[in-house]
């Protein structure tokens, strides 16, 4: 319909009511409103009504009126300039919301009449087309509105990636006088990320030319930055302290840190900001000034001016170990201003600060947070040791300050913490046989005794009984008790059967044929929860979770099995990203699954308390298995949860024998445990009859004293071989084919093991028996070879050695046949040389 055309006041009659009738039903509009909205109609000219009427119903077709803009169109003596852009621009893009809010914004600015007449101008030169986007006409119209409509600024714009945020910075230069073509090519200039966008380096300029900041040095510091994060922070910030900043200001960007100026505004929110403070981190490094930023950024409730002065005069060393130490307590929700005064304290090396943090961990861990306790160990220098001897003497009911302090006096806490979990672990450590201990430390002035008992293994207690009756005897010389305690080390009438401790906390593999774990999976899903949404899943399991937390916030007993159980069900277990392969099952389907199983009393053996008590026991296993040591022992620190495949096992495992569908075939970690020196010794049998008999006899000693380490890199390979042809299933990846960390630990652990005695003696007269024999047949054949060397002899001499002719080696006077006799018949077993010769 033509404007010329028409009768604007027949039409507003026509009309009127059909505008009031779109807000007669909306519930949001009151009576009031409607009233008020029917007056602001009836008031306008027949022509602004015209205009008014036209763009509702273009709007309405776009489906972008709201009653913003129902507003703003009924307030705005400019409706029709807004009509004939609402045309123009659904003529030329894509039109949306975003438009109309754009002309609502620059309605205030722009000249109607010069606007459509530049917009028509640049459609004719194909400048706007419909091919073109929204953000491109929006820069446009910004330049027109401004006045920079030139074809310089214009090509600039077309090829931003940003045209709008290009065409607001060339407003930001125009209104503070920055159209040098230096600061225009900077501004033009493409970045990667929004944080360097056009619309941020304006700014930048503009706030410091507002502050006489606008150097070339700082240009430069501009142009040469990558990412202006330090300039757009710090240009901000100077509307706080000006002068402390403008001061400082070069300086601040030249060090180019986050943190530093993260540090900054931390100052100025605390209030503290001081020339001075500014002065301090002038001469860090930059590894300093993050180490020193991130301290007081991380203790912002804690810091004050004296610690701001204190940090400043900490090395490198010191405040990373710092800040390593308050990101170790925060973790563990364990940084308060306690601590965090300990942490400054002086009296600590640099090494043992985070170690400090880690003792606190334990001791919290374990309820033990007394001050007292705590100065304990921030006074001492292994404070970590410290915190676990602590730990032992409260599972044995003794701790007490005086304890405590006998402990700091020991010579050698490492030593004396091993008898500690030694005997506590036997439930042996009283009160009296912990005296006995510090009595023991004293005594033992010879630092390799101490050694040795410490590190006997596999021994009854009833050695530390002896052990301590013979330091309370009085009749005896401190030589002669000396002499006493070697005796009881070497005694054998104290040691157990052999056996090698299994961490089963860890040992999350614990059936090699992961078959049948997967199948039992299967039978679980398939009955309880195949047929169940994940939805339903979901929630199902969030009630569990809930379960659990409403039992720990009543419970007095086992509470760090469930609030472990809980981290693993809001962890590991809720780990979307794995399935296990076989059965095709997450973690938390399983899980639903086991929980749903041992509520069926039809499949359940034993009651439902015991079942839920082995899926919680499980839980912490899980989550705090790299925690527990072989013994069963927590050590307190941070939880170091297995993996998923092990956690997928763990679960599996605990319901053996309390659901039916659970069946294992068992070839474990601690058959392998128990098949590896057996190995190890079948191993070092082979070699030093055959490969390495030429260097038993130099050797023997060593091997006697030092174990299979002194061979184990000439055994290790065979050693492999048949470990892996038995236990692959449990040491390799399916996937891969490498093997994993519990193998290398296995092969790591033939440092502690011994030779077989008796398979030492039979090698020992093997070996001297050959010798012999070669060395009398050398004789015989007149030969003289080397005590070692194999030289080859002749037929001859080859039928006199395979017995046809006869000899006695004993009648020959030779040095080394002297020496093999008394090697042959010396140390570890007499045998008849004579008659077995004679056979």
């Amino acid at each position: 319909m033509n404007p010329e055309e028409i009768n604007f006041n027949a039409y507003k009659a026509n009309n009127l009511h059909a505008i009031i009738d779109l807000f007669q039903n909306d519930p949001s509009i009151s009576s009031n409103t409607l009233q008020d909205i029917t007056a602001a109609l009836s008031a306008k000219t027949p022509q602004e009504f015209f205009y008014l009427k036209k763009s509702i119903d273009f709007l309405i077709s776009k489906n972008s009126l709201r009653q913003t803009i129902f507003d703003f169109l009924l307030e705005t003596p400019k409706i029709e300039s807004c009509f004939k852009l609402f045309k123009f621009l659904g003529k030329i893009t894509t039109y949306d919301r975003e438009i109309t809010d754009t002309i609502i914004e620059i309605s205030e600015v722009f000249d109607p009449a010069t606007t459509i007449d530049r917009l028509s101008e640049f459609q004719d030169t194909g400048i706007l087309n419909n091919e073109i986007s929204f953000d491109f006409f929006d820069a446009v119209l910004t330049l027109i509105t401004i006045g920079m409509d030139q074809e310089n600024y214009i090509s600039a714009i077309k090829q931003a990636s940003a045209p709008s945020l290009l065409a607001d910075a060339f407003k930001i230069l125009k209104e503070n006088d920055l159209l040098a073509n230096e600061y225009l090519n900077f501004i033009i200039q493409e970045v990667p990320t929004r944080a360097d966008s056009p619309l941020d380096k304006a700014e930048i300029l503009a706030r410091l030319k507002k502050y006489n900041l606008l150097s070339e040095i700082n240009f430069k510091l501009c142009k040469k930055n990558k990412r202006l994060f330090a300039f757009n922070f710090l240009t901000e910030m100077l509307e706080t302290k000006p002068e402390i900043l403008k001061n400082n200001f070069t300086f601040l960007v030249t060090k180019n840190a986050n943190r530093l100026v993260l540090y900054v505004n931390f100052l100025i929110e605390r209030r503290l900001l001081r020339e001075n403070y500014i002065e301090i981190i002038k001469y860090f490094t930059e590894e300093n000034l993050n180490m020193f930023s991130y301290i007081m950024l991380n203790s912002e409730n804690f810091i004050s001016q004296t610690n701001i002065i204190a940090l400043s005069y900490f090395k490198g060393t010191r405040l990373k170990k710092i800040a390593n130490a308050i990101s170790l307590l925060k973790t563990e929700n364990f940084f308060t201003r306690d601590n965090f005064d300990l942490l400054f304290s002086n009296s600590f090396t640099p090494d043992v600060v985070y170690e400090f943090a880690n003792a606190l961990i334990v001791l919290k861990n374990h309820e033990l947070n007394d001050l007292y306790l705590k100065l304990a160990i921030h006074s001492y220098e292994q404070p970590l040791l410290l915190a676990f001897s602590i730990r032992e003497l409260a599972g044995a009911a003794i701790l007490s300050y005086s304890n405590v302090d006998k402990i700091k006096n020991s010579k050698s806490i490492h030593l004396l913490l091993r008898l500690l979990r030694k005997l506590r672990q036997n439930n042996f450590l009283t009160e009296e046989n912990f005296l006995q201990l510090i009595r023991l430390d004293e005594f033992l002035v010879d630092i390799s005794r101490y050694k040795t008992i410490s590190r006997l293994k596999n021994i009854h207690m009833n050695f530390f009984k002896d052990l301590f009756l013979l330091l309370d005897r009085g009749d005896l010389s401190t030589e002669n008790k000396l002499i006493k305690i070697d005796e009881l080390m070497a005694s054998k009438s104290y040691l157990k059967i052999p056996s090698l401790p299994i961490n089963r906390a860890q040992s999350t593999h614990l059936t090699s044929i992961h078959r049948s774990l997967s199948e039992s999976a299967k039978k679980f899903f398939i009955k309880y929860a195949e047929t169940i949404s994940n939805d339903e899943l979901d929630r199902q399991f969030n009630t569990i979770v809930l379960e659990l937390e409403r039992e720990l916030s009543t419970c007095l007993t086992n509470r760090q099995y469930i609030q472990s159980a809980i981290n693993a069900l809001k962890g590991i277990i809720s780990q979307a990203d794995f399935v296990e392969p076989q059965s095709g099952l997450s973690l938390k389907t399983l899980f639903f699954s086991l929980w749903q199983g041992i509520h069926d009393e039809s499949e359940r053996i034993g009651n439902l308390v015991d079942a839920k008590n082995q899926l919680i026991e499980g839980l912490y296993e899980i989550q705090r298995g790299g925690n527990i040591d072989a013994y069963g022992h927590d050590n307190g620190l941070a939880d170091e949860p297995i993996c998923c495949l092990g956690a997928f096992n763990k679960l599996l495992e605990k319901l053996l024998g309390v659901h039916s569908f659970v069946n294992l075939v068992i070839i474990n970690y601690e058959l392998a445990l128990i098949k590896f020196p057996i190995i190890v010794n079948e191993e070092i049998e082979y070699y030093l009859l055959n490969d390495g008999f030429d260097n038993f006899l130099s050797n023997y000693d060593t091997l006697k004293e030092e174990g299979v380490a002194v061979i184990w890199q000439n055994i290790e390979a065979k050693v492999k071989e048949k470990l892996l042809d038995e236990f692959s299933s449990i040491y390799t990846d399916s996937r891969t084919g490498e093997t994993n960390s519990q193998f290398a630990a296995l092969l790591e652990s033939h440092a502690y093991l011994e030779i077989d005695d008796a398979l030492l003696a039979n090698l020992k007269s093997s070996y001297a028996l050959r010798k012999l024999e070669q060395l009398a047949t050398a004789r015989v054949c007149g030969e003289t070879s080397g005590f070692s060397g194999r030289k080859s002899r002749s037929a001859t001499c080859s039928e006199e050695a395979n017995g046809k002719n006869s000899y006695s080696p004993f009648k020959s006077y030779d040095r080394r046949m002297q020496y093999l006799l008394s090697f042959l018949i010396g140390k570890i077993k007499k045998i008849n040389t004579c008659n077995y010769l004679k056979k």
